[in-house]
């Protein structure tokens, strides 16, 4: 931003070489703000809203563990189990 002698506020667009206020001035003498969101922000945005959206549990795979314990096929990997909190442990997590 650039304040020159007059007290004016000229904001300076280094990305394209010129002032805000010499290519933002509308036919009244009003400044206008001008915000472009990039593709990959808008895609971003849109995933973020479909996530969002989608339930916090997956009520599916809670309905099929509930009936796998009922007949007791549910069955722990030990091993698994002991590897994971091995793998946690050591990065930190």
């Amino acid at each position: 931003m650039k304040v020159d002698q007059q007290s004016q506020v000229h904001t300076i667009d280094f990305y394209h070489g010129r002032t805000a206020a010499a290519d933002a001035v509308t036919g009244s003498g009003r400044q206008i703000d001008i915000i472009e969101i990039s593709p990959a922000i808008r895609e971003i945005d849109a995933l973020k809203k479909s996530v969002a959206t989608l339930p916090e549990m997956r009520l599916d795979r809670v309905a099929l563990m509930k009936q796998q314990l009922g007949f007791g096929a549910y069955r722990i990997d030990a091993e698994f189990v002991a590897a994971k909190m091995i793998e946690n442990h050591a990065t930190g997590g």
